[in-house]
């Protein structure tokens, strides 16, 4: 039997109250999250709802004392992300589909208060393929990464 929704929220809580160090954190998080993404019955029909006009984030939940919430990001084929970092740690959960994520780095101040100078981080491996049917399919966030997620294809 699959976890739910609600018990996973009740898990990350105490989590999130127990643990200071958030590579700690996010390791945990995403060993308690792989095993629920496997429930087909997880997600409600409004929260897969998905934009035809780009990226949709819709939220499952957020803490009273905001200390993290979760939400879901949802791709249709061929849509992508605008290059952007999360600004604090993170989980990351492919719940259906592949999603290739090329990731950033900051080599520079920021122009006229918006614009980062960013460049492709060079080595042999620029772009992470999250394919949960051949890896795990949750992805610890550190703060301050840089990426673009565009989903390459609608099933695994």
């Amino acid at each position: 039997m699959h976890k739910t929704m609600e018990e996973f929220i009740k898990e990350v809580d105490i989590l999130v109250n127990e643990i200071q160090d958030e590579l700690e954190l996010t390791s945990k998080i995403s060993i308690i999250l792989n095993p629920i993404l496997e429930n087909p019955f997880l997600l409600t029909k409004e929260q897969l709802l998905v934009k035809k006009d780009g990226f949709t984030l819709n939220r499952v939940h957020i803490a009273t004392d905001e200390s993290f919430s979760i939400g879901v990001g949802i791709w249709d084929v061929g849509q992508t992300t605008p290059i952007h970092d999360h600004g604090t740690w993170g989980v990351i959960g492919i719940y259906r589909g592949i999603e290739k994520e090329e990731s950033f780095s900051n080599i520079g101040i920021r122009k006229n208060g918006s614009t980062a100078i960013i460049n492709p981080i060079l080595n042999s491996s620029p772009c992470n393929v999250n394919n949960p049917a051949k890896l795990p399919s949750t992805t610890p966030i550190p703060p301050g990464n840089i990426e673009t997620a565009p989903i390459m294809t609608e099933t695994a």
